[in-house]
This record gives structure tokens, C-alpha cells and sequence, in this order.
């Protein structure tokens, strides 16, 4: 099951580019898919996380976290 991230407010376009990021959490071994929206040249947004993942800002972007694990995951 996925649910919407709901980061940042943006105007989805047809020239949005758009990919999977495929997730594991290093701790538990909890895979994901993710879905990703480029909204400028350096700046990436999840648009789409998978139910036991969350996605936290910091100083220099968003990245995904195990909900269970509280720990950065990896693509």
C-alpha cells in the first residue's frame, strides 16, 4: 500500500520528471518503492512513500526513514 508524502506544495506538470526509487531499511530489511517528482534542476520530491516508510527534511533535502527502525534507509 503507498500513500501520498504531502511535502512541499507544487503544480504537477506534463514535464515533470518522474521515477522509482526502490528502499531498504539496513536495520529490519523492510523494502519499498517510492515515487519521486523533479520540481527544479536540484531540487527532488517524494511524491509517492510506501506504508512503513516516512520521509523527513533536513537541512539539505528530504530523505526516507524506516517508521519502525527510525534510521535512514537506503536505495
Amino acid at each position: 500500500m503507498l500513500r501520498r508524502a504531502g511535502i512541499g506544495a507544487h503544480t504537477q506538470s506534463m514535464t515533470d520528471a518522474r521515477w522509482i526509487e526502490h528502499l531498504r531499511c539496513p536495520n529490519c530489511g523492510k523494502t519499498g518503492q517510492a515515487e519521486l517528482v523533479e520540481v527544479s534542476q536540484f531540487n527532488n520530491r517524494f511524491e509517492i512513500v510506501p506504508i512503513g516508510f516516512k520521509v523527513i527534511t533536513e537541512q539539505y533535502g528530504s530523505n526516507p526513514y524506516c517508521e519502525t527502525c527510525n534510521v535512514p534507509v537506503v536505495p
